[in-house]
């Protein structure tokens, strides 16, 4: 897979009406101040190869959180817009929602996907995670 090209595919509109219909966000909200800050965000992620990097690791390694991983931007950005954040600062929640989840790259892919209930070990197994996300955030 090229690189960039998965996050040109990206349907911001669809991300968008998805949570219209969700949570009921008003037109104006998604297309005034939700949709420029989603799409600055991923032009920042295009042009930042760590983060692209680190996102296509998490594409190619398990698709579905990723697509949570949008899903979280567009309803942080939509929370955020309510509670009146600066745009600088949607901009930095964008970007911290995006790249929450990144450290289940080093997650099983078995276990992400596992059916039913996990096991304890398995619980404290993927709540690594976030340590990981911070160790590959911090190295580079």
């Amino acid at each position: 897979m090229e690189s960039a090209n998965w996050i040109d595919h990206i349907n911001i509109c669809s991300l968008l009406a998805s949570l219209k219909q969700k949570v009921g966000v008003p037109d104006d909200v998604t297309t005034k101040q939700i949709q420029p800050i989603l799409q600055e965000a991923l032009l920042i992620v295009k042009q930042n190869k760590t983060y692209l990097t680190l996102l296509t690791q998490l594409l190619e390694h398990e698709k579905t959180v990723l697509r949570h991983s949008f899903h979280v931007t567009v309803y942080s950005l939509a929370i955020g817009s309510k509670i009146n954040m600066k745009r600088e600062e949607l901009q930095h929640l964008a970007l911290a929602a995006l790249l929450h989840d990144i450290g289940k790259i080093s997650i099983r892919s078995t276990l992400l996907n596992k059916p039913g209930r996990l096991t304890q070990k398995e619980y404290e197994e993927i709540k690594t995670h976030t340590i990981w996300g911070l160790d590959y955030l911090q190295s580079y």
